[in-house]
C-alpha cells in the first residue's frame, strides 16, 4: 500500500466495506493473500482495500475485490458479522531495503496499540503526527483491527522480521481481550518450496478455539516440501549469474548465481540482469520475477514497469500466505500447497543441493483462475 498523501491528516474512520461473513484485506496489493486463499478452496467473500491504484488494478484484473481507500478511512467496529481479518500493513519504514525510521517510531507505534487495547482511540489519531515516517502509523491498523471488530473469529497479519516487537505487543492485548489461540511465526520462503529469499513475521489468532493445523505440518521448517533455483524455475542454462547492480560493488556483493534461490526481490529488482554463459545479457521480466515470489507467469501486473516490480517486492507470498491462512482458519494446507508447487514449478524436480548443479527446466504454465476456490 502507498504511504499517506498527507502527513498527520486526519482521517475520519467511518466508511464500511464488508457484510456478513466476508474477510477484509487491508493493504491488499496485488492479491498474495487472495491468491492463498484461492490455493486452499476457502469458502469466503474477500473484500481487499489498498491505496495504490496500479496494486488495485492488478487485483482486479485477477479477479479479486478492491475498494480503493486510505485504510484509516475504515471502521472496524462498524464492520460487524464479518468473521477475518487480513491485514498487510506497507513494511518499507521497518524493512532493511529502506531507511528504517520505523525503528524511531516503534515507541509511538506500541504507545498507540496499547491506547486502543485500553478502549481509547486519541493514540491513534494522534501518532501519524508524531512518526518520522507515516507509513509507520498504519502499522497501528491491525490492533485496530484485532481489538475493535466486534464479530471476528480469526485473524492474520503479515510484516517484516523487525516488526516482530509489535507483534508480540499486539497479541498480549490480544491474549487480554480474551482471543483463544495467539501466535507468532517467522517462516523463509526458502523453506517451503520457493526460489527466492524472503523472511517474514505473521501474527495469527483464533478467537474461540485452538487451531489443529500447524505451519510445520509438511515436516519442520517445510522439510516435507521440494526446493527449487532460480535457474530451474526460469528455465535458466548452469551458470547464469544475476547482476543486481551493474558495475556497482556494494558491501553486499552486485553478482549472484542462478544455480541456488534468487535474492530477496525488492523495487530494485527491475534493474537485475540476467547473464547466461557465452549467452546475451538481459532483463529480469515482471512475470519471471512474480514466479518468483509465487505467482504464475501469466499474472496481471498493472501499472508501469516500476510500479509492477514494487508489487512483486512488496506483495504477500501466495504459497506462504496459503500455509498461514490455513492455520489461522483451522484448514490443512499441505496438499492443496504441494499441489500448487507441482502446478507452478513441475513436478519430479529434486532438491536444490548446495554446492551441486540446479537442474534445468521450465515452469509449467498455470491457469490461475483454473484454481478453484473464493469468489474473491
Amino acid at each position: 500500500m502507498a504511504s499517506p498523501k498527507t502527513r498527520g491528516a486526519t482521517i475520519p474512520d467511518r466508511r464500511v466495506i464488508a457484510g456478513p461473513g466476508d474477510v477484509v484485506a487491508i493493504g491488499a496489493g496485488p492479491g498474495g493473500m487472495n491468491l492463498g486463499a484461492r490455493i486452499l478452496s476457502l469458502p469466503c467473500r474477500i473484500v481487499g482495500a489498498d491505496l495504490d491504484v496500479d496494486a488495485c488494478d492488478t487485483g482486479r484484473a485477477a479477479g479479486f475485490e478492491r475498494v480503493q481507500c486510505d485504510m484509516r478511512e475504515l471502521a472496524p467496529a462498524r464492520h460487524r458479522s464479518v468473521h477475518g481479518a487480513i491485514v498487510t500493513s506497507p513494511c518499507p519504514s521497518f524493512s532493511k531495503s529502506g531507511k528504517r525510521l520505523g525503528l524511531q517510531d516503534m515507541q509511538d507505534v506500541l504507545d498507540a496499540i496499547t491506547c486502543i487495547g485500553s478502549g481509547c482511540t486519541c493514540d491513534w489519531r494522534h501518532v501519524p503526527h508524531r512518526v518520522r515516517d507515516p507509513r509507520s502509523a498504519l502499522v497501528v491498523e491491525a490492533a485496530r483491527w484485532i481489538l475493535t471488530a466486534p464479530d471476528l473469529e480469526w485473524f492474520v497479519l503479515e510484516q517484516v522480521p523487525d516488526v516482530e516487537h509489535i507483534w508480540e505487543d499486539i497479541a498480549a492485548e490480544a491474549f487480554s481481550a480474551g482471543w483463544e489461540t495467539v501466535d507468532l511465526v517467522k517462516l523463509s520462503a526458502t523453506d517451503f518450496g520457493l526460489p527466492s529469499k524472503r523472511a517474514r513475521v505473521f501474527l495469527y489468532g483464533r478467537r474461540y478455539d485452538t487451531t489443529r493445523v500447524s505451519v510445520h505440518d509438511a515436516g519442520w521448517n517445510g522439510a516435507g516440501l521440494p526446493r527449487h533455483s532460480m535457474a530451474s524455475v526460469l528455465g535458466l542454462p548452469i551458470g547464469t549469474r544475476i547482476i543486481t547492480r551493474g558495475d556497482r560493488k556494494t558491501s553486499g556483493g552486485n553478482v549472484f548465481s542462478a544455480d541456488g534461490p534468487s535474492w530477496c526481490l525488492t523495487g530494485s529488482t527491475r534493474s537485475w540482469k540476467l547473464a547466461a554463459p557465452n549467452g546475451p545479457v538481459r532483463e529480469l521480466t515482471a512475470g519471471e520475477a512474480g514466479l518468483l515470489n509465487g505467482f504464475p507467469p501469466d499474472f496481471p501486473w498493472q501499472g508501469s514497469r516500476t510500479k509492477q516490480f514494487l508489487q512483486v517486492a512488496d506483495v504477500v507470498n501466495p504459497i506462504i500466505g496459503a500455509i498461514v491462512l490455513g492455520v489461522a482458519t483451522n484448514t490443512p494446507w499441505v496438499d492443496p500447497v504441494l499441489g500448487y508447487l507441482r502446478s507452478l514449478y513441475g513436478a519430479g524436480r529434486r532438491a536444490v543441493v548446495p554446492g551441486e548443479p540446479a537442474v534445468e527446466g521450465r515452469a509449467t504454465q498455470l491457469d490461475l483462475f483454473d484454481l478453484a476456490g473464493c469468489s474473491a
